[in-house]
């Protein structure tokens, strides 16, 4: 999706217009290199959600690095882990997700944090293979 929306950035910067057609062949283009045969026409946007957010894609690793700097914080202790993260939870939509990540001892400036959030996602790498 990432590239997808690049494809479409590159587009309207270069003048293109973006018309309904152009978009599908784009999408259709992007997802044939991960589903080869597979992949279908966008149809009458069919992924929607894709569309409502720049940069869609980042959103996810973003958030699953930022889970998995999370289960460093609940290993080292689970109990004082549980109550901080309901308390995030319970204040969703009050802060960033930076300051809400914070309240549970995530520091998403702290480079550390996404080194073991990486070193998390290698482990989980060497179970699976």
């Amino acid at each position: 999706m990432t590239r997808f929306e690049q494809d479409a950035c590159a587009r309207r910067a270069g003048g293109q217009a973006l018309t309904p057609e152009r978009i599908g062949d784009m999408w259709l283009a992007r997802d044939e290199a991960v589903y080869g045969r597979l992949a279908r026409p966008l149809g009458v946007m069919n992924a929607p959600h894709s569309f409502v957010a720049r940069f869609y894609g980042y959103q996810y690793a973003y958030a699953t690095l930022a889970a998995l700097g999370l289960s460093v914080i609940w290993r080292a202790d689970p109990e004082r882990f549980a109550r901080d993260y309901v308390a995030m939870l319970e204040a969703t939509g009050t802060g960033t997700p930076a300051q809400l990540l914070a309240g549970c001892g995530l520091d998403l400036g702290d480079p550390d944090v996404w080194r073991q959030s990486l070193a998390e996602l290698d482990g989980l790498g060497d179970l699976a293979w």
